[in-house]
């Protein structure tokens, strides 16, 4: 049972490392405008548009065209420290 725990906590962690990865590539895509209009860029925007909450926080311009959202930030910050809660679970499930 342990062993079945330790494994969905190994999940949980590897799935919420993989929505960070999401959320940061988002933010630098975002950051650099001439990148964010590419049809690539905006098709991976709408997709990772819905991992980021709206916590009414904004954005500031960018010297390079784009913007940087401190929604996706805020994201970011929970979904790192979920995983690092989860982890740290884990430790003691043995």
């Amino acid at each position: 049972m342990r062993g079945i725990l330790r494994l969905l906590l190994t999940i949980v962690m590897d799935l919420l490392l993989v929505a960070a990865a999401l959320v940061f590539a988002r933010i630098v895509i975002a950051f650099f405008g001439h990148v964010s209009s590419a049809a690539w860029a905006k098709q991976f925007m709408d997709y990772t548009k819905l991992l980021v909450h709206s916590f009414g926080l904004g954005h500031m311009k960018t010297p390079y065209g784009g913007v940087f959202d401190y929604n996706a930030g805020a994201v970011l910050g929970v979904v790192l420290v979920a995983e690092w809660a989860v982890a740290f679970a884990r430790r003691f499930v043995r």
